[in-house]
């Protein structure tokens, strides 16, 4: 499925800038999370404020980790990119976001990147049966910063 609009956690974005957050270089998980879930870019900056709404007892899920990253810079933006985010090719599962975030090992340290809403314009989560389950970026990035 194509991912949505990235939206950042505001204490991610600010670890991105002073370097907290190494996008290249630190272990990015991808998780999803239920429809019981209220972003709050201000309040939610560590996994352990939003761990409880992990699908972890749905048993065709797994978390990702964002693979094969990059920066560039594209006339006047730098842009993060990832390959697809795959969940598996034969799962079932009900989500409503992904979040991305710095897994330290730790849920308290852990700093919450960004999230995208699966099916925005709905309350309603994305389900999936018995079906492949990746997550597409945009082709022109995961998201683009104006420098």
């Amino acid at each position: 499925m194509a991912a949505g609009p990235v939206t950042f956690y505001y204490q991610g974005w600010l670890g991105t800038v002073d370097g907290a957050i190494r996008y290249l270089y630190d272990t990015l998980t991808c998780a999803l999370l239920d429809a019981n879930y209220t972003p709050d870019q201000a309040l939610h900056s560590v996994w352990s404020d939003v761990q409880s709404y992990e699908i972890a007892s749905q048993p065709d899920y797994s978390p990702q980790t964002l693979a094969n990253k990059s920066v560039s810079l594209s006339a006047d933006k730098v842009v993060l990119f990832a390959d697809p985010v795959d969940f598996g090719d034969a799962v079932t599962l009900t989500a409503k976001f992904l979040v991305v975030y710095q897994n330290t090992g730790d849920p308290a340290t852990s700093r919450l990147l960004f999230y995208v809403d699966l099916n925005a314009g709905s309350a309603d989560p994305v389900q999936v049966n018995n079906t492949n389950f990746d997550i597409l970026w945009d082709a022109n990035g995961i998201y683009a910063s104006i420098v």
